[in-house]
């Protein structure tokens, strides 16, 4: 399961100087580390982790983010900070190759549906985005 942290710390993030903030990215990165003001007007710091549990979740946060010195941590599943911010999961989404081999046709075929509006399908810049839930 997957964890989002966030450490609050006791300056704000305003009076944080670029070189601060740049390393504590950079040490964090394979974290997935953002950066800025909290509720409480400290800075706080966001990572994300795979833990098997909570308690697990939460030691590996103090260790990756003690250095830091925070005031408050909060750790809960990701699932559940995502709902709590408003986001909404990104849905699964095929290739049109992908989409042909699912549903058992050639990639002209997975087109000519798209095309005619029989597939539902996104275009992201110069490709198409099928829906998992509509190939099966």
């Amino acid at each position: 399961m997957d964890y989002t942290i966030t450490a609050t710390l006791a300056h704000p993030f305003e009076r944080m100087r670029e070189v601060q903030t740049d390393a504590i990215i950079e040490a964090l990165l394979e974290y997935h580390p953002a950066i800025g003001t909290g509720s409480t007007g400290g800075a706080d710091v966001i990572i994300s982790l795979p833990a098997d549990s909570l308690a697990q979740a939460t030691k590996t946060a103090m260790a990756l983010l003690t250095h830091l010195h925070p005031v408050g941590l909060e750790v809960i599943p990701t699932e559940l900070w995502d709902r709590r911010e408003g986001l909404a999961p990104v849905p699964e989404l095929l290739s049109v190759s992908q989409t042909a081999e699912r549903l058992g046709v050639t990639r002209q075929a997975v087109l000519q549906r798209i095309e005619a509006g029989k597939l539902p399908a996104q275009r992201i810049g110069s490709v198409w985005a099928v829906p998992a839930t509509a190939a099966a």
